[in-house]
């Protein structure tokens, strides 16, 4: 959740509530989200998760031709695949 305040009252907006903003943008919404991951990894809702992990298996499912990308080493490539595994094994995660 996005916490803020407005004068007494506080202020909380679940983070899933912003996926939709980035819907044209996938890599900001990766970066959104790994974000809110690397906050709050425990309290992150399954709709997070799934959303990131939706995002990893299509990074490595369809590598990017995007010549801003074009020097992505296989290293790099194994570090994708890596976020995805180590998500996939997270016990604290909720994907359902």
């Amino acid at each position: 959740m996005l916490l803020g305040k407005r004068g007494d009252a506080d202020l909380t907006t679940p983070a899933e509530s912003f996926i939709p903003i980035f819907a044209s943008q996938p890599k900001w919404l990766k970066v959104f989200l790994e974000r809110i991951v690397e906050q709050q990894p425990v309290g992150a809702s399954c709709q997070i998760w799934n959303a990131l992990l939706e995002l990893y298996l299509k990074e490595h499912a369809n590598p990017s031709n995007d010549p801003e990308d074009s020097s992505v080493s296989h290293a790099h490539e194994v570090s994708k695949v890596d976020k995805t595994l180590d998500l996939l094994k997270n016990r604290e995660v909720s994907l359902r």
